[in-house]
């Protein structure tokens, strides 16, 4: 019964953002994929987040309880519409929502009234998006504090989860934060907007080394079949647009805000051989174009040859040695053997077991899963 998880998704976001559920499914139907195509294209190309922000607004943004804090009334400055041309004013600011709330480090600003313009020739939709009054807009109903985006940022830079620091505040100031996860991904928004200062470069080469050589980080990998990927076109000669790529996946976070949770996301980026760039500055890199061979690994083995497998448990054997005790445990109950006995027990039994396509295939993805 599907619909019971669509209510309960529905209804997480009312909690979230004082709106019922028929609200949010209005909301949800009154844009389209092309209306919201264009809101984010004008957002990301006009309404950047710039890299240097004031100190000034960042210390106005850290208290919730400030005298002469936050506005009340959140409406977009466009006086024109962008799209139109000059002299095409844009109509009378409508509500959008009378109860959404601002997070802090100091709490949560409740009862904010945020507005949007739409422009009467176009209907192109104008929402509040001023950085200047240090509020992040993520969704008309959850709002961020420029100065919580920036705690959130150094917060992850550290190794800290943004879950951590939420229930830091919930505990300090007392509080009831939204879903963790809903200001997770407005934060992400935020950092999507912003316009960020790549500054690394090599100490003897400069931005422009003879060789750049990557490594495997498996904290950021995701599980996947390979059998879900599908085959890259006949042609393709492992060229991608390192900028259109990136430019796709910053617009499919930021998207996020404009529907409301469970519903379908259109501009969903799957991963794919040939839509996949790898991450070089734009400094460093030669061209927009970079090179993805991953697909060159998908190559199966022939069948009929025994070589290849003979030395691959040999070295599955070798590197499970290399992982930590509870792991080769967890591993071993995972493969219904017995997780009693020293390292090299566990090992030994797990390299007789190997034999089974099955336990192979489960080491084999602990060990190389994320190749």
């Amino acid at each position: 019964m599907p619909d019971m998880f669509k209510e309960a998704v529905i209804s997480e976001e009312d909690v979230m953002c004082g709106t019922t559920a028929s609200e949010c499914q209005e909301e949800s139907r009154s844009i389209t994929d092309e209306a919201a195509e264009r809101i984010i294209k004008y957002l990301i190309n006009h309404k950047k987040i710039p890299a240097d922000l004031p100190d000034s607004l960042v210390t106005s943004s850290r208290d919730a309880k400030a005298l002469n804090g936050f506005p009340k009334h959140l409406i977009p400055s466009e006086t024109e519409c962008t799209e139109c041309g000059q002299h095409a004013g844009l109509g009378d600011p409508q509500l959008v929502s009378s109860t959404a709330n601002i997070l802090t480090m100091t709490g949560v600003v409740k009862g904010i009234s945020t507005y949007r313009k739409t422009c009467p020739n176009c209907s192109m939709v104008y929402r509040y998006q001023n950085w200047e009054d240090g509020i992040h807009n993520f969704n008309d109903h959850l709002l961020l504090s420029i100065h919580l985006c920036l705690v959130l940022r150094n917060a992850l830079q550290t190794h800290t989860a943004v879950s951590r620091i939420i229930e830091m505040i919930e505990y300090t100031e007392g509080e009831t934060f939204p879903n963790k996860d809903r200001i997770l991904q407005a934060y992400l928004s935020f950092e999507g907007l912003s316009d960020h200062d790549y500054q690394y470069a090599c100490i003897s080469c400069g931005y422009h080394p003879a060789v750049v050589v990557m490594d495997l980080h498996k904290k950021g990998v995701f599980s996947m079949p390979v059998s879900e990927i599908p085959n890259p076109p006949q042609h393709y000669n492992g060229e991608v647009n390192a900028r259109s790529f990136w430019e796709a996946v910053t617009m499919e976070v930021i998207i996020r805000g404009l529907y409301p949770p469970g519903c379908r996301n259109p501009f969903v980026v799957k991963p794919t051989y040939h839509n996949w760039s790898p991450w070089i500055g734009p400094q460093t890199r030669r061209s927009d174009i970079l090179i993805n061979t991953e697909s060159e690994k998908v190559h199966l083995p022939d069948s009929n040859s025994d070589a290849e497998q003979i030395l691959t448990e040999e070295r599955l054997a070798d590197e499970v040695l290399n992982l930590k005790l509870p792991e080769i445990r967890k591993l071993c109950s995972q493969c219904g053997i017995d997780s009693r006995g020293s390292k090299m027990d566990l090992v030994l039994r797990l390299r007789d077991k190997m034999a089974s396509r099955v336990t192979y295939n489960k080491v084999f993805d602990k060990v190389w899963g994320a190749s």
